[in-house]
Formats: structure tokens, C-alpha cells, sequence
């Protein structure tokens, strides 16, 4: 089996590689987050790019206005690219072995404010409680003084998460349109999650700064190889 590149985002299948790439026009102000893993997040416009802790493992990025993946593969000096759905497949099918993912029903997702969640990373939050099918699922802190671009692009970063469990379908609790909408209120700065009474999983923003994002850093090498993510599965 191929191995899975950018381990950090794994915890017609393929997209025609004429389709625009995500990308920026020009420089613009971004905000770079560091997250508790060490990898870093960087959000601007509809466009997220993620740098994991392990700097030979490349970087992904997602642009939410023309729903394409990139991947820049150091190891296999090569780019691997293609729509959302293509992307998600690729990562159920390397995860599982399965070739085409069967969802469990849509879950009945709730949302419910808590209230004021205190500061996190410098900033102040609201709390959330999610409960999905009538059971606790995540306690969620949003940062709401965010600009709606960094509010737009920090949503891309959860929707790419839903495909390491779920392959991205609609049975994924984030997807619902209510977890959508608390999300981008602003930006999730941290979540702490039920393991179905095996203890808790947390995942908290440490460190948010200004940055800026430009066409050169979603530019891999120029002699680097296009493949789609169907063509990297299957090894080709």
C-alpha cells in the first residue's frame, strides 16, 4: 500500500489537473497559528495552508472558493492535486483499504452557547457544547473577533479533518450545517473531545500571530510532477 504523506492531516475519484490550484492573487495579511501538535496553520482569504511539525513531510493547502487540495511532496518530489471529495477518497481508501466509503446516517447534531469560554492564545472565545444523537461530543471555543476570511479558511481546516474518520461525507458531525455555522462565527481555537468514555481528546491553538500569505508560498517546484490523488493511490 502507498504510504500515507502528511500524517498530521491522516489521523470520478479524480479531479482534472487543469482545475486551478489553490492559490493567492497577490500578497495579503493572513494570521499564522501554531497548534499543540507543533504544526502551524496559516489562514487568508478562502485559503488554509498547514506546515506539520516535520518539515520533510511538505505542506498541504486548500482554497475553499475553487474546492481544491494540494499537496507538496518532498519524499516523492512530486504534487499531488485534486478536488476535496478526491482528496478525502484518496485518504479513506489508504486508511481502511476500502475503495469507495459507505457512511453511517446523518447524525442529529446540536449545538448549544455555553457562554464566555475566558482567553485562549491571547484572544477571548465563546464556548460550545456539541452533542451529537443525544450524546456529549465536543466542548468547543470559537475566537469571534476574526476577520470572515480567517472565519471562511479556518472552516477548511475542519472540513479536511472529517476525512481521515469519515472520508468527508455528510455523517460527519462537523459537516452539519449547525457546526458549520458555530465554526464560522470565527475561529476554533480549541476543542476538547469525548472518546466515548475512554477520557478526552484536546486540540488547542497556542500561539495566533499576524502573518501573510503570497502565490509563492502555495508554489511548489516548478519541475515537480502533477499527479491526481487517484493516480497516487493506485501507485501511478
Amino acid at each position: 500500500m502507498t504510504a500515507i504523506p502528511f500524517r498530521h492531516w491522516a489521523l470520478g475519484l479524480t479531479a482534472a489537473l487543469s482545475l486551478a490550484s489553490p492559490t493567492v492573487a497577490q500578497a495579503e495579511a493572513a494570521i499564522a497559528l501554531t497548534t499543540s501538535t507543533g504544526s502551524t496553520l496559516i489562514v487568508a482569504s478562502s485559503v488554509m495552508k498547514s506546515i506539520p511539525a516535520a518539515k520533510d513531510e511538505g505542506w498541504l493547502a486548500y482554497d475553499l472558493a475553487v474546492d481544491q487540495v494540494m499537496l507538496a511532496d518532498p519524499q516523492g518530489k512530486r504534487v499531488i492535486k485534486g478536488s476535496f471529495a478526491a482528496y478525502c477518497q484518496a485518504i479513506h481508501t489508504l486508511l481502511t483499504g476500502a475503495v469507495k466509503a459507505v457512511p453511517p446516517p446523518r447524525p442529529l447534531v446540536v449545538v448549544t452557547p455555553v457562554g464566555d469560554g475566558g482567553k485562549i492564545a491571547g484572544v477571548a472565545t465563546a464556548k460550545y457544547r456539541v452533542e451529537v444523537n443525544g450524546r456529549p461530543y465536543q466542548e468547543v471555543w470559537v475566537a469571534v473577533s476574526m476577520p470572515a476570511s480567517v472565519a471562511l479558511a479556518s472552516w477548511a481546516s475542519v472540513k479536511l479533518a472529517t476525512c481521515s474518520s469519515l472520508g468527508g461525507s455528510e455523517a460527519a458531525p462537523e459537516l452539519d450545517p449547525r457546526y458549520r455555522a458555530m465554526a464560522e462565527r470565527g475561529l476554533i481555537v480549541q476543542t476538547v473531545s469525548s472518546t466515548g468514555g475512554k477520557g478526552e481528546i484536546r486540540d488547542t491553538i497556542t500561539d495566533i500571530r499576524d502573518s501573510t500569505l503570497s502565490p509563492a508560498d502555495l508554489s511548489p517546484p516548478a519541475a515537480w510532477p502533477v499527479v491526481s490523488f487517484d493516480d497516487f493511490v493506485n501507485g501511478r
